[in-house]
């Protein structure tokens, strides 16, 4: 008996494979024979946000330095006027009326268009549009310099100029004319830091009475907090 009760001890013992643990007077299935069950898969690692990827927390900065910089840093927050550009394009344009727009490309540099408006909102009439489209890419890949404008048939006339001069100065001319007279101007400079931007904004220069309007803003973004100053 005792040789017959060994040998179906280790019978038993083969259907089961060595890293299945039994538990004594449990028979899931009922017929005194207990399933197989595979151990469990290792949990998912946790979710990281895209801001935050290749960042390790409490890294020092030598070691982002040891590992080539391929750890993600903080990146140029842009102008202060870009910051609601991605909110005001989803809404739509509302416009009443009618407009025809025909553009010409004269080659890849300059192109002109000939717009016919008809509206109750804005005054109706032609306007003439010419633009300038330099073959330089900027650090953003927009083409500089760029100058655009437009007509109409009173002596209106609505240009902008923008360039940039080497990797982190960009500047801008905006102006308007209303029957051949100045109605308004206003120049921008922009330099574009590692994690700040710093800009220089004049207003109606009145170079005969020596007035202007002078606007500084600085913007500055950190790990913890974004910094603004008009």
């Amino acid at each position: 008996m005792g040789n017959l009760h060994a040998s179906e001890s280790r019978r038993s013992a083969s259907r089961f494979p060595p890293s299945f643990t039994r538990t004594e007077g449990v028979c899931p299935t009922g017929d005194g024979k207990e399933p197989f069950q595979p151990p469990l898969p290792p949990p998912p690692p946790p979710l990281v946000p895209p801001s935050m990827r290749g960042r390790t927390e409490g890294a020092s900065d030598d070691a982002t330095a040891a590992d080539g910089g391929t750890r993600t840093m903080i990146e140029n927050p842009g102008t202060l006027e870009e910051l609601h550009k991605s909110c005001k394009g989803v809404f739509p344009a509302l416009f009443e009326g009618a407009r025809l727009v025909v553009n010409k490309n004269i080659n890849s540099n300059f192109q002109v268009s000939h717009t016919i408006l008809l509206t109750s909102v804005a005054p109706s009439g032609y306007r003439f549009g010419g633009a300038y489209v330099g073959s330089q890419k900027n650090s953003e890949g927009d083409p500089t310099p760029l100058i655009m404008g437009d007509m109409n048939a009173g002596g209106g006339l609505n240009a902008q100029l923008a360039h940039q001069l080497g990797a982190r100065v960009h500047l801008r001319m905006t102006t308007q004319m209303l029957r051949t007279r100045f109605n308004s101007a206003q120049f921008t400079v922009h330099y574009k830091g590692d994690d700040y931007t710093v800009s220089c904004v004049a207003g109606n220069p009145d170079f005969a009475k020596g007035t202007t309007i002078l606007v500084g803003q600085y913007l500055q973004v950190s790990p913890k907090a974004t910094v603004q100053f008009r």
